[in-house]
């Protein structure tokens, strides 16, 4: 070993034994994945490998192989294999890589290597080849399933790349649960993505991305701004950096320590503020353009430059998924594509459920006004409206609103307050506010009413289990029924000293 370390003297002794051949050193990605270190004979692709000399851990491991640049005489080249495992625990003695004809044997170092050491070690090895090699992977990984701690391991490797590819300065949340990224990068490309958001605990998530020109980057550097849809729901301050794939390969944008956070409501201004600048492909552009135009906690359907108007006269709210609503809108030209209850990411469409109404004081109203003038029937009035909304979600820190949508993809907002009622004195305050020679009213009371009032009923209570108490006179209490759905009898125990009656009594 002396030798080798001598013959070597820029590499540690870790990567000198592995370039004297026959050896390999292992770092755990996860309780099913290794990503062995090696160097022997050219190898790559898709190999047979056997470990422990054990039949039953037979597998294909996948082989990113390159040409060592000091050459000794027991290797050629270096490899990293992605190797599948059964039993994490396992201690590691043999790797057999290759058929079973010709199979090359390799002994395992004396211990395992934690993800960041084994970078250290591969750098040494691969020298100026070493972003190829991580390149090649992180694609093999982002092909595979993806957990916790492979992507813990894929931002590691990532990292491994020298300096930060750039910043992500300012973070923001919508209602509809998108993240929003503003920052500079140097290999940000236009497009949808597939990327990693670092954190505590690191996500896989969809990026459309667009650029734009700075003149306050370093060299070669571009703005970017970036939408996030996760799986998984994602907080603006949990964002600590972005892998993703771009000019050149995988590249890591790290938060500013100086980064902005915005709320749902303050975060479309700032997407409008530079979407303009923008250019990407027209899917990513139109989701940008359609988060600019999120809920912002106002009123913006009034300011429409089309005709159309919306109001909502009641909404009655029995608990926190039943809702009754009755209002008015008026929409002559036919723009309007859908009318939505929205809160957080929960949505319900309205307009292909409610029921209409004439209503000839919204037509008066709206009469004399310039938008609408001569393009209102006096004969006809079916701009009123009732429907039962259910089913929407408990989420009740969110706003509740309705979103009407354009057939030109627009949207504008109506922020609702809803009038909390018991089920039946909403219903009553509803069909009093009908005219009873409505020839709608029995389909009112069939269609939103009757619903309304179901879902709002709490369900009686059912006996669950019946404990025997033994025999009366050896009984301390009377029997004790459990109503389902309520607590075990364990969790009742603290309070069967209150209900016990005493026998002397």
């Amino acid at each position: 070993m002396a030798g080798a370390e001598q013959a070597l003297p820029q590499t540690s002794q870790t990567a000198a034994r592995i370039m004297r051949g026959g050896r390999v050193v292992a770092c755990l990605i996860d309780d099913t994945l290794l990503l062995v270190i090696g160097a022997g004979a050219p190898v790559a692709g898709q190999v047979p490998a056997q470990v422990n000399d054990d039949p039953a851990t037979a597998t294909s491991a996948s082989i990113i192989g390159w040409r060592l640049a000091l050459q000794p005489p027991t290797a050629t080249h270096g490899f990293a294999a992605l190797l599948p495992i059964n039993d994490a625990d396992r201690p590691l003695t043999t790797l057999r890589l290759g058929q079973e004809s010709s199979p090359r044997r390799y002994i395992f170092g004396p211990r395992t290597l934690a993800v960041r050491e084994g970078v250290t070690v591969l750098a040494e090895l691969a020298g100026a080849q070493l972003t190829d090699v991580l390149d090649s992977l992180v694609d093999a990984m982002m092909q595979m399933p993806t957990g916790r701690r492979r992507l813990a391991a894929i931002v590691a490797l990532t990292q491994a790349r020298k300096g930060s590819d750039g910043f992500l300065e300012f973070v923001g949340e919508t209602h509809e649960g998108a993240i929003f990224l503003r920052g500079w990068a140097r290999a940000a490309d236009p497009g949808n993505a597939r990327v990693i958001v670092c954190g505590e605990n690191p996500v896989v998530a969809d990026c459309g991305i667009a650029t734009f020109s700075r003149q306050d980057t370093p060299q070669g550097g571009a703005g970017f701004i970036g939408l996030l849809a996760a799986s998984e729901p994602l907080r603006a301050r949990d964002v600590e950096g972005l892998v993703y794939r771009g000019r050149g390969g995988w590249r890591y944008a790290s938060v500013h320590e100086h980064r902005l956070i915005a709320g749902p409501t303050d975060t479309p201004g700032h997407i409008r503020s530079v979407l303009l600048q923008t250019h990407s492909t027209p899917a990513v552009l139109l989701r940008l353009r359609s988060a600019a135009n999120s809920f912002e906690g106002r009123e913006t359907i009034s300011t429409l430059p089309v005709p159309v108007r919306l109001g909502v006269d009641n909404i009655f709210q029995a608990n926190s998924s039943a809702f009754l609503i009755s209002g008015w809108l008026l929409d002559p030209d036919e723009h309007v594509q859908s009318v939505r209850l929205r809160r957080g990411q929960s949505e319900m469409r309205l307009d292909d459920r409610w029921t209409r109404l004439e209503r000839s004081d919204v037509t008066d109203a709206f009469t004399d006004e310039p938008l609408f003038k001569s393009m209102l029937d006096r004969e006809t009035h079916p701009h009123g409206f009732i429907v039962f909304a259910g089913g929407l979600g408990a989420d009740g820190a969110a706003p509740l609103h309705l979103e009407l949508t354009l057939k030109d993809s627009r949207r504008a907002f109506l922020p609702l307050t809803p009038a909390r009622l018991p089920p039946r004195q909403a219903a009553l305050r509803q069909i009093k506010s009908i005219d009873p020679e409505n020839w709608g009213l029995s389909e009112i009371v069939d269609r939103q009413i009757v619903p309304f009032l179901c879902a709002s009923e709490s369900p009686s209570p059912g006996v669950g289990a019946i404990l025997d108490a033994g025999a009366f006179d050896e009984a301390s209490g009377p029997p004790i029924i459990v109503a389902a759905g309520q607590a075990e009898e364990k969790e009742l125990a603290p309070f069967l000293g209150l209900l016990a009656l005493d026998p002397e009594t």
